[in-house]
């Protein structure tokens, strides 16, 4: 009896255990089933390979270890910074874009990849850019940089293509357009703006740049024979770069141009150091800056410098002096900005600076003299928008048969003010701004000097004006101030100019008011003038009261504005002006860009093409040459647009 209840307790302490145990593995399943979740996460690819290893989210941030390679998904966008030479057993290319559209490769720093086997250094398989300020140093393969049935931009980058191969095939950047007249033409490469080199080391009966029979475009650069005693220009054709005779160039040297032109030598790469070759004129595109190195002597009767650069700095680097008496010393077609360093002194021909757009005069000292304008903007026609600023500057301007400043849409003064003509404003004369005497003729001369405090001296002005200086004491008769503006009758949104003529530096006269009417707005301003702009259809009167109470009124119709045809206003922004001539080129020259169905966000409308073809017989550059002699005028009108 004892022994089977021994065998009972036995039995039941073995079923405990089991029991415990199958708990205790329970828990412990549960336990890791738990963690491992927390453990696992996904590891995102991307079609992107260096040397054959694929770009992944966990390596993407140092792709090769090495810190020199990064890629962010968020942005497309591929950083190199450093050297990189592919190496493995098995030949692969060294960077690929296997299918990331919209690819752009960013070179930050001085980098070389260099591929020691047959397969491209760059293999480019989705439309990419490559970018930057580094210069990118490409060598090796068959193809060194490969483009297959896609697009490859190189904008604003400095990269140098070497291929040392000596196949049949063998191309410093190639694309895989066939040459069958039947096959697909897919391979695209733009360059923009780029300074890029080519080069067949070893093969030079193949072309350095081929097989991009979809598109092979370039804008803001040339390609020349780097090998050429003098500048040649080479040519584009079946989607290869080509000599004068057609035939393959080997050697191809892609440069930048710059729309900048000393005495109508063209401004690039490979002269921008030196322009003229006498050590005058230099030009900096990283600070977008000509600087005038020396005194400098012409007869030739062209534009010594003709500027199309948007904001353009001219510059001296110290005292002196342009003797161009035959010639313009600036014809300025973008905004341009005028310091020196020292004295500039200018001895121009006909005009001093013509300018189409604005011009800013800052920490100058300045003196023009010319026959015909010292400072004198173009663009009658759309005045309003033309702004010349001077800011601390000494600055003397004489013309000898006309006003020394003028055609200007506004002239502000800024830390300097009128030394000459004395009491001299800045008021409308024929119909623009121009600096006068108080009596609102045109001044020849010029003189503005930086502004100084004048301690023990004090103006005073009442019915008479008595100024005070330490050595004598004049006093004159003020004449009554007058109101002069260029038209009475204005439209809807038009805007004019109203000249306070003889103000004597009375602060009353400058706050107008409107007597009646709600047809206009008034902007005063700090000068003796002020803008009225009609608002409304109807009539109003303004009025202007001296401190003696002298009273001067002007009335004003407005009516609803009419809309007018534009001939010429091809980019339609209700002006015609050089803007529309250029489009017109640009949408002739390269129509997959500017033309109605381009892809520029600037391309010409169907409205802008009726408007531009001003003679009717279709849009060709004759249009655009009518449209630069209206405004020039050659021509008074423009044909019809319809």
């Amino acid at each position: 009896m004892k022994e089977t209840n021994n065998n009972c307790a036995v039995a039941f302490i073995r079923r405990c255990k089991c029991v415990f145990m199958a708990v205790l593995i329970l828990l412990m399943t549960l336990t890791f089933m738990s963690v491992r979740p927390l453990k696992a996460h996904a590891v995102e690819e991307y079609w992107l390979y260096f040397c054959g290893k694929k770009v992944t989210s966990e390596n993407a941030g140092d792709i090769m270890g090495d810190g020199n390679f990064s890629y962010s998904n968020a942005t497309k966008t591929l950083t190199i910074k450093g050297d990189l030479v592919c190496s493995g057993k098995m030949p692969v290319p060294l960077l690929e874009n296997a299918g990331i559209e919209g690819l752009k490769i960013c070179v930050e720093k001085d980098s070389t990849l260099t591929q020691p086997f047959v397969n491209p250094a760059l293999y480019i398989k989705a439309d990419t850019m490559i970018t930057g300020p580094g210069v990118l140093n490409v060598e090796g393969g068959i193809r060194t940089v490969s483009v297959s049935d896609c697009k490859l931009t190189i904008q604003n980058a400095k990269i140098n293509v070497l291929n040392t191969n000596t196949d049949h095939a063998a191309a410093a950047i190639g694309g895989t357009d066939g040459d069958s007249p039947s096959s697909v033409h897919r391979c695209s490469l733009e360059i923009k703006d780029s300074h890029v080199t080519a080069k067949n080391e070893n093969n030079k009966q193949l072309p350095a740049i081929t097989d991009f029979r979809k598109e092979l475009t370039l804008e803001g650069c040339e390609p020349v024979d780097p090998s050429a005693s003098k500048r040649t220009v080479l040519n584009i054709e079946d989607g290869a770069i080509l000599d004068n005779s057609n035939e393959y160039v080997h050697d191809v040297l892609i440069e930048r141009v710059y729309a900048l032109q000393i005495l109508e030598k063209q401004v690039y790469d490979s002269n921008k150091a030196d322009i003229l070759g006498d050590g005058i004129f230099t030009y900096d595109e990283n600070t977008n800056t000509l600087t005038i190195n020396g005194n400098f002597q012409t007869d030739s009767n062209l534009s010594l410098i003709n500027n199309h650069i948007q904001g353009l700095t001219i510059t001296t680097a110290s005292d002196t002096i342009i003797s161009c008496v035959n010639a313009w010393f600036i014809d300025n077609h973008q905004l341009l900005n005028l310091t020196t360093k020292g004295k500039l002194t200018v001895l121009a021909g006909e005009i001093g600076i013509g300018a189409w757009v604005s011009v800013h005069i800052k920490d100058a000292d300045l003196n023009i003299e010319s026959q015909f304008g010292a400072i004198t903007s173009l663009e009658k026609r759309t005045y309003e928008r033309m702004y010349l600023s001077i800011n601390n500057s000494d600055v003397t301007l004489t013309s000898k048969t006309q006003e020394a400043v003028g055609g200007f849409g506004k002239i502000e003064l800024n830390n300097c003010e009128i030394v000459t003509p004395e009491n001299g404003v800045v008021c409308l004369h024929e119909g623009t701004r121009t600096i006068s005497d108080p009596q609102g003729n045109y001044a020849s001369k010029v003189v503005i000097s930086k502004s100084q405090s004048a301690a023990g001296t004090t103006t005073t002005t009442t019915s008479t004006t008595t100024t005070t200086t330490t050595a004598t004491t004049t006093t004159t008769t003020a004449p009554v101030f007058s109101l002069s503006c260029e038209k009475t009758e204005l439209e809807v949104g038009e805007s004019v100019d109203v000249a306070i003529l003889n103000w004597n530096n009375d602060a009353s006269l400058l706050n107008p008011t409107i007597m009646t009417g709600n047809s206009i707005a008034i902007t005063p301003y700090h000068t003796p003038r002020f803008t009225v702009t009609g608002v409304k259809a109807g009539v109003s009167k303004v009025i202007v009261k001296s401190s003696q109470g002298v009273e001067k009124t002007i009335t004003f119709t407005v009516r609803d504005r009419q809309a007018a045809k534009k001939p010429g206003d091809a980019n339609c922004d209700g002006l015609v002006d050089m803007s529309d001539a250029v489009l017109i080129m640009q949408a002739i020259a390269n129509p997959n860009t500017y033309g109605i169905n381009g892809s520029a966000s600037s391309h010409i409308t169907a409205e802008g093409w009726k408007n531009a073809d001003v003679d009717g017989n279709g849009l060709t550059v004759g249009d655009a040459l009518a449209i630069q002699e209206y405004l020039l005028g050659v021509r008074t009108t423009l044909g019809s647009a319809e």
